[in-house]
């Protein structure tokens, strides 16, 4: 693929995580201690009240910033949180590595960016007909997410506020999966420049394996579409059942970005 299509891969990435994380910040008082701040190119994420690496990491740092570095592990840590940066292809550089390393970042990881031309994503309807998508009121999409990622109950309402917040923008979709009378699972559309990112997704302990995520994956790749997507991208733990979802409906690996992480 073209570095044109692989930054548009890791950019609506980024892009829906400022919008979500900007959201949470918004919420009066901040109660949950959200913060987004720009470093050169890219940005840092944080959510005090949330240990998940998702909201807590650097994303865009190239070997031009090298020298934040010390003042961003400093501004994690002194919010009890290790500093984390991710590292896609297009910015590794022997500098950067070298960096991370200097400031006690070891590799501890790899994630997966997966996209496919939005003529080519597979868009039909479920495999199993008892499934059935639709728009999903987004209080009870967070309920569904929250109980369908198992969060501890004391991180609950945060996860589930992080998707809330997000009701009322035109940009975001929330989809949710019925089986008979059962939201069997869930899954976010976000649109963005021409892309369409399957972002947030949990399914129900209890009903996966019923194909649930696969007529997630087509019904929000349809709809996408129909918005005037060229592009859908999605993001997930390398080698995961969520990968092997969106490739078995027309996904491909982008490329595989390093997770970087300090102690803690």
């Amino acid at each position: 693929m073209s570095q044109d299509a692989a930054a548009r891969v890791e950019r609506v990435d980024s892009d829906y995580l400022r919008v979500r994380v900007g959201a949470l910040a918004r919420v009066p008082g901040n109660p949950f201690g959200a913060t987004v701040r720009p470093v050169g190119q890219g940005w840092a994420f944080l959510v005090e009240a949330l240990p998940n690496p998702l909201f807590n990491h650097v994303m865009g740092l190239t070997a031009a910033c090298v020298d934040s570095l010390p003042e961003l592990a400093a501004w994690y840590a002194g919010h009890g949180k290790p500093l984390r940066v991710d590292v896609v292809p297009a910015q590794a550089a022997p500098g950067l590595f070298a960096a991370l390393a200097a400031e006690g970042l070891t590799q501890t990881g790899f994630y997966a960016g997966l996209y496919a031309e939005a003529s080519r994503v597979v868009t039909g309807g479920p495999a199993d007909p008892s499934v059935h998508i639709g728009l999903l009121d987004p209080a009870e999409f967070a309920g569904v997410y929250a109980t369908g990622f198992g969060f501890p109950d004391r991180h609950r309402a945060a996860m589930a506020e992080s998707v809330r917040v997000l009701a009322g923008r035109s940009d975001v979709r929330f989809y949710g999966a019925r089986i008979g009378t059962v939201v069997a699972g869930v899954g976010l559309l976000f649109l963005a420049d021409g892309v369409g990112y399957l972002a947030t997704a949990a399914t129900l302990p209890e009903y996966r394996g019923r194909g649930v995520q696969g007529a997630l994956v087509r019904h929000r790749a349809a709809a996408a579409r129909e918005a005037g997507c060229d592009l859908i991208v999605g993001h997930t733990a390398t080698g995961s059942a969520s990968q092997r979802t969106m490739e078995r409906n027309g996904l491909r690996l982008a490329y595989t970005k390093a997770l970087w992480s300090g102690a803690g």
